[in-house]
Formats: C-alpha cells, sequence, structure tokens
C-alpha cells in the first residue's frame, strides 16, 4: 500500500496537498501493536463487518450529532448508512474558525464529517486534508463529494484525503494552520511522538483543537492492555495535569480546556492550545 506523489492524484491529493508531501511520499505500515489493534477495529467498522458501538450503551452517528449541536444543514445532507461510521468525542466546529487560505488538517478523520462542516461553514479558500490510517473511511469519504446528487460536490477541490499514521505525518514541516483530533488523541500509547509530528506540522502560532475523554484518576493497570479500551478512547486517556504537562513539554501553550463532570472516571473533554515555539526552539513574538 503505497502511493507517492507521481501517482497521487488517483488517491484524491490535490496540487496544494501535493505540495506538502515529500517527493518519496508512501504510506508506512502501522508499527506498534496497540495501533495495528486500533487500525482493525475501525477497518471493520467502515467495511461493515462490526456495528458501530455494538453492546456500548453509547449515543452514535446522526442522533449524537444533534446532541452536540452540529449544523442542522449537516445532519441533513449527509445520507444514514455514513452517519452510522460517525463516533466523535465531541463538537470541535465552535472551537475552530478557521480564515480565508487557511489549512486544517484533520487528524484521524475517518468519514470526514468535520471535514465536510469546516467547508461548509467556513471561509470559500479554505483547504481541510483528511488523514485517516483506513483507506475505506478516506474512500467513503471523498465518494460522497463526488457523487452528483449531493451538496458537497461543489466543495472537492478543497478537501483531500490521506493515508497516513498520526506519529508519523509525511507532511513539510510548517504546513498547517490548525490541526484537529476529533476522538483520535487517545488513540495513541506513545503521546510525545504524536505531538511531536503535530508540532513539526503546524505553523508557529498554529491551533490545535483536540476532543476526547480525560479521566478523573489513574485508571487501573488492566486498561493498559484492554485493546479494544484503546479503540474506544479509554485506555488512553489522560488526567488534566497529565495533558498539561504533556501539551507544556511539546511547545503548546494551552488556551482552553473544557471538561465534563470530573466526579465521573471518564469523562469529554476539550481542549484548544497554540504552538508557540519555532523550530529551533525560540519562543514566537
Amino acid at each position: 500500500m503505497g502511493a507517492g506523489p507521481t501517482q497521487a492524484r488517483s488517491h484524491g491529493l490535490t496540487d496544494q496537498t501535493l505540495e506538502l508531501l515529500p517527493r518519496d511520499w508512501r504510506v508506512q505500515p502501522v508499527r506498534h501493536p496497540i495501533g495495528r489493534h486500533v487500525r482493525s477495529c475501525y477497518e471493520r467498522l467502515f467495511t461493515g463487518r462490526a456495528a458501530p458501538a455494538a453492546g456500548l450503551p453509547i449515543h452514535r452517528g446522526k442522533a449524537l450529532a444533534a446532541l452536540l449541536n452540529y449544523p442542522l444543514e449537516l445532519l441533513n445532507d449527509i445520507p444514514d448508512r455514513l452517519w452510522e461510521h460517525f463516533l466523535p468525542c465531541g463538537n470541535p466546529l465552535p472551537y475552530l474558525q478557521p480564515k480565508g487560505g487557511e489549512r486544517i488538517l484533520n487528524l484521524g478523520s475517518g468519514i470526514g464529517i468535520d471535514s465536510l462542516a469546516l467547508v461548509q461553514r467556513s471561509a470559500p479558500d479554505i483547504h481541510v486534508v483528511n488523514v485517516d490510517v483506513v483507506t475505506e473511511a478516506l474512500v467513503l469519504s471523498r465518494n460522497l463529494t463526488r457523487q452528483e446528487k449531493t451538496a458537497f460536490r461543489a466543495f472537492e477541490a478543497r478537501l483531500s484525503w490521506v493515508c497516513a499514521e498520526g506519529d508519523l505525518l509525511p507532511f513539510h514541516p510548517d504546513s498547517f494552520d490548525w490541526v484537529l483530533m476529533n476522538g483520535v488523541f487517545n488513540l495513541f500509547p506513545d503521546k510525545v511522538r504524536l505531538l511531536s509530528q503535530v508540532f513539526r506540522s503546524l505553523k508557529v502560532d498554529g491551533g490545535l483543537v483536540i476532543m476526547d475523554l480525560g479521566v478523573s484518576g489513574e485508571l487501573p493497570e488492566y486498561f493498559a492492555e484492554e485493546r479494544d479500551g484503546w479503540a474506544w478512547c479509554m485506555s488512553g486517556a489522560c488526567t488534566r495535569p497529565q495533558l498539561m504537562l504533556l501539551m507544556e513539554s511539546a511547545g503548546f501553550r494551552v488556551e482552553l480546556f473544557e471538561e465534563g463532570d470530573p466526579a465521573d472516571l471518564l469523562y469529554p473533554m476539550g481542549l484548544v492550545a497554540r504552538k508557540i515555539s519555532c523550530a529551533d526552539g525560540s519562543v514566537s513574538g
């Protein structure tokens, strides 16, 4: 599985996205065993071999989107069959308001509903790059924008799809103005490596928006080895102090942190941070 820029147009990459990739770029295999399990879980989900959130008492799909106040026009324009694959940890749209000409990386995009909402509601010349390790999810998203009778056909040129690992991003440094991770941050065991890749890919003063689960205290030890717990964003959850330390150590300034009821062991949280350091370690103005 691989596609260098000479072949990449058939993989849904625009010229604007090709400029962000090295000439010898190839899709890399997932290395970490937990990462391979997570990818396998989502491959089964996006190919219909597993039911979304089977057996879990949680909202999902269009009902969850409505509960999270996603825009009504989005709820009406996206087919029901795609909503079945939508399992976010929150609604990032109020926190992510790109200006004209800015690039957004939707890291762990899944079927790209957040991306569709962004191009539908934001400045007319933003560009969103969807990155996921599951090819099937990217194909579902791309095909939606290529259907003749869809409200999203007009936005196809403002969207790209790249199959890549989040902790091994292929883009040149300083490529993006925003990075979004919705229900993705907790999937990575090595968050230091993940944040270093996000830091490298962001421009100075670029924004990072994370929607995920937080944890009020240390999780029981068995969570670390519970691979399905990793796939559902539980085993990789951080306490607030752990998260703040990770962000500061990676060169980010946290501007906003919102959390659900910390009386619960696991609760929804949202974070907005800015890249404050340059590549040479100096601090931006």
